[in-house]
């Protein structure tokens, strides 16, 4: 039993990283010098790594759940396919070629799928890996447009009832939050409101309903909430 135990132990603290992505999450203009973003993918694995690049179309459902689907013409990737040799580094061009005259942001997955080729490892703990970055595509001057239009308290965290009738996707890890109980004043922000958020993206003209942990003696129905974006 100490053996399996160790075992398992060992197999769990392995790294599952083959890879390593940049940027994760990226903002393109339509058109322009800007809609333009270089990737950067390197190979921390001592065995040369082949990725596959494609793009999907990300939507968020009423139950938040995310749906992706293939787009094969609003990006231009170069290269789609790469080998990369054992500590090296490849750089992947990816531009926006899609319709210019936005009328809002639209949402998209850049996909970095680990392809498994025959006699060649995977990875340390013997498994493709994928990352899934996410592409923002907004036009100039879009903004977010943020209701807060109810507030529910359940047993570990508040319901909160965002809207957003502007014309560009908001995440809300970007915002700060401002709790106002009575005389009591309470301001979240940074990683705080990072490990209160269940989730953090809400696309334009749509509404969801977001997890928030409030800090300890808050109450939902006696809290006034106000989110607003950080300064840059």
């Amino acid at each position: 039993m100490r053996i399996v135990l160790l075992t398992l132990l060992l197999w769990i603290a392995a790294p599952v990283c083959a890879f390593q992505v940049q940027p994760m999450v990226a903002e393109l203009a339509p058109m322009g010098k800007q809609a333009q973003r270089n990737m950067r993918i390197v190979n921390i694995e001592d065995t040369p790594l082949t990725v596959e690049v494609s793009a999907k179309n990300l939507v968020i459902n009423s139950q938040g759940e995310e749906q992706l689907t293939d787009n094969d013409s609003d990006f231009l990737i170069l290269p789609m396919t790469a080998v990369i040799p054992p500590g090296q580094a490849q750089t992947i061009v990816v531009r926006y070629i899609g319709e210019p005259a936005l009328a809002a942001s639209k949402a998209y997955r850049i996909v970095i799928d680990q392809v498994a080729l025959p006699n060649q490892a995977q990875s340390s703990v013997g498994m493709a890996l994928s990352f899934r970055t996410l592409f923002n595509v907004a036009p100039e001057d879009a903004k977010a447009d943020l209701a807060i239009t109810d507030i529910r308290s359940d047993e570990k965290a508040w319901q909160v009832n965002i809207s957003n009738s502007g014309n560009k996707y908001i995440r809300l890890i970007k915002t700060k939050w401002i709790l106002q109980q009575g005389e009591e004043q309470r301001i979240v922000q940074g990683p705080a409101l990072s490990a209160a958020l269940q989730t953090s993206f809400i696309p334009p003209n749509s509404a969801r309903v977001i997890g928030f942990t409030p800090p300890a003696g808050f109450k939902a129905e006696t809290t006034k909430v106000r989110i607003e974006p950080l300064s840059h």
